[in-house]
């Protein structure tokens, strides 16, 4: 969850793409010099291990779940975010089954 909003992921990566995606939302102009300035993991250059957040703004996502919480450690600093705005919440697997 992240300033009230409630994201449903399956893994890590999707995790960090939604979360790019809302602060993009509310943030645009630091995506954009964190991208161009080749900043925690953003980028201007597509790669296969990169993920686009939109036209021409990367964000690296083939890595470990640590990097990945650490490029939102990243963001979230640089666009004067506190870590404590986002906060994770696991399904049990047995709550997953009776949805199913």
């Amino acid at each position: 969850m992240l300033h009230g909003v409630r994201y449903t992921v399956n893994t890590w990566k999707e995790m960090l793409i939604q979360v790019c995606g809302h602060i993009l939302l509310e943030k645009r102009s630091t995506i954009e010099w964190l991208c161009a300035n080749e900043k925690c993991s953003f980028s201007t250059t597509p790669e296969e291990w990169r993920r686009e957040l939109a036209p021409g703004m990367y964000v690296w996502t083939d890595n470990s779940t640590a990097t990945k919480i650490n490029i939102l450690h990243g963001m979230f600093e640089e666009c004067n975010i506190p870590a404590s705005e986002l906060v994770f919440e696991f399904r049990s697997e047995q709550e997953g089954e009776d949805e199913e």
